[in-house]
């Protein structure tokens, strides 16, 4: 048998399980136990669910790749940084021509 979880490159084996035996979590080469993603390669088997969903190996490995967070790349922090000085400059820029119109004017709501 392979495995996608453990990434077995060659072919292992795997021997029937006798009576009640303890569930390893790390089920190698010559335990009765397989992960969920294990291809037959030879034989044949009947394998009794342990788990299913989160409370696999498998599902694990996805609820820890769903909490982690990637980095923001370069191209987005530099982007940030100009998005950020254009606004700034242009609430400023705004502002400012506001400013000069009611000084000039004595108005501010009539801009014609």
């Amino acid at each position: 048998m392979k495995s996608l979880l453990t990434g077995e490159s060659v072919p292992v084996n795997k021997r029937e399980a006798s009576g009640e035996e303890e569930h390893s979590q790390h089920p190698g080469e010559d335990s009765p136990q397989v992960y969920s993603g294990t291809l037959v390669v030879r034989g044949s088997g009947l394998f009794e669910v342990n788990a299913t969903g989160q409370a696999t190996q498998m599902g694990q490995i996805g609820r820890s790749l769903a909490t982690t967070s990637r980095p923001d790349s370069m191209l987005q922090r530099e982007s940030r940084v100009v998005v950020s000085t254009i606004a700034v400059i242009s609430i400023s820029l705004s502002l400012l021509l506001a400013w000069l119109w009611w000084q000039r004017n004595g108005q501010l709501l009539q801009g014609s």
